[in-house]
């Protein structure tokens, strides 16, 4: 059943009978439709996993996703329901669903995402106890794959690739990426899918060793939430509501206070980027820039070698903005990189932020 309307404040939070647990799959969008109808529910329709509810959380200019969802055949085991968000920006949204939602596993999930049939499954799997290989985590996200357009490979893209390896493996960055950990410079490293071997079987393999998990394609048990009180850093939205790094800093506080995250092999998710992009080169400089520097002054100051890994790799990234910019005789990234740059200075030190964390108690 699809239902829209002002009225539905809450999801139900239907329980399997197989698992016993109420599951919520979280769509927070924004002027992205054609990638909502496209490529995430006709996924979810497709889930072995029953039953199980949808909240579309919209902050689109346009309303007709409404009339879209409303007219949108859902099979049996799944309920749909659309509401408009009062506030935009990813963490926003986030946080406005979490206070109030009345599940036992939420899913976070981008509108560009397709799941695979057994996702679901898997997930709650893991997050139950249910799977040996996972024992019961707080959190696990899907192991994602990305489809990309082949496009031609030019003197100036196999530059740019060349000194993107070199950046990630010698510029304080961290080296082989063995799993997804945050390294002191505050960059995020992402676990290598070439480490796995062939004759693994996928479907029942499990990593623990995360630091963080991606938002992109990620479940959380609800009782965890509740219990540490904490919520998405709506800060990480100055310069772009839509912007990276929300998702490394909300599981890696989940991490620091001892709670296990995992790697899901056997859920897998294709990401489908939608042509519609997340703003200009302005703003995602810019929110590079800052976000970064929020993420290491909550989770990277008090570790070893932090300062000069975390100054190093702005020098460098700076370098390689502005080779960036003159090669394309463009300005706009680099002035949004100095505009987050300074922007960070007035972030405010580790106790501050760690209330702002917090929910309700």
């Amino acid at each position: 059943m699809a239902t829209t309307g002002a009225d539905c404040q809450k999801v139900p939070g239907a329980r399997s009978a197989s698992s016993g647990l109420s599951v919520t799959v979280l769509l927070c969008i924004r002027n992205r439709r054609e990638a909502l109808m496209g490529t995430s529910l006709p996924s979810l329709r497709a889930q072995t996993y029953r039953p199980f509810d949808v909240l579309v959380w919209d902050a689109s200019d346009e309303g007709r996703t409404s009339e879209d969802i409303h007219d949108w055949g859902v099979p049996s085991g799944v309920h749909v329901v659309w509401k408009r968000a009062p506030r935009r920006g990813i963490s926003s949204q986030r946080n406005d669903v979490l206070k109030d939602l009345s599940c036992d596993i939420v899913v976070l999930m981008d509108d560009d995402l397709a799941l695979g049939e057994r996702a679901l499954e898997k997930l709650v799997s893991c997050l139950s106890g249910d799977d040996p290989e996972c024992g019961r985590l707080a959190g696990s996200q899907c192991a994602m794959t990305t489809r990309t357009a082949a496009s031609p490979v030019t003197l100036l893209s196999g530059v740019r690739h060349r000194v993107a390896r070199v950046g990630r493996r010698l510029l304080l960055m961290g080296y082989a990426e063995y799993h997804q950990y945050i390294r002191p410079s505050g960059h995020a490293a992402w676990l290598d899918p070439g480490l796995i071997r062939v004759s693994d079987s996928l479907e029942h393999l499990c990593r623990t060793d995360l630091e963080w998990i991606t938002g992109s394609c990620s479940a959380y048990r609800m009782d965890v939430i509740r219990h540490e009180g904490i919520l998405f850093e709506e800060r990480l939205e100055r310069f772009g509501g839509y912007a990276a790094g929300d998702d490394v800093l909300f599981s890696g506080q989940l991490h620091e206070r001892g709670w296990l995250l995992g790697y899901c092999y056997g859920a897998q998710a294709l990401h489908i980027p939608s042509a519609s992009g997340r703003g200009n080169s302005w703003a995602l400089a810019a929110t590079r820039a800052y976000n970064r520097a929020l993420i290491w002054n909550q989770l990277c100051r008090g570790r070893a070698w932090a300062v000069p890994a975390h100054v190093w790799s702005v020098v460098c990234d700076t370098g390689l903005i502005a080779l960036h910019s003159l090669i394309k005789l463009d300005a706009r990234s680099l002035l949004g990189w100095f505009t987050g740059l300074w922007a960070s200075f007035g972030i405010g030190d580790a106790a501050d932020m760690q209330t702002l964390h917090r929910g309700p108690p």
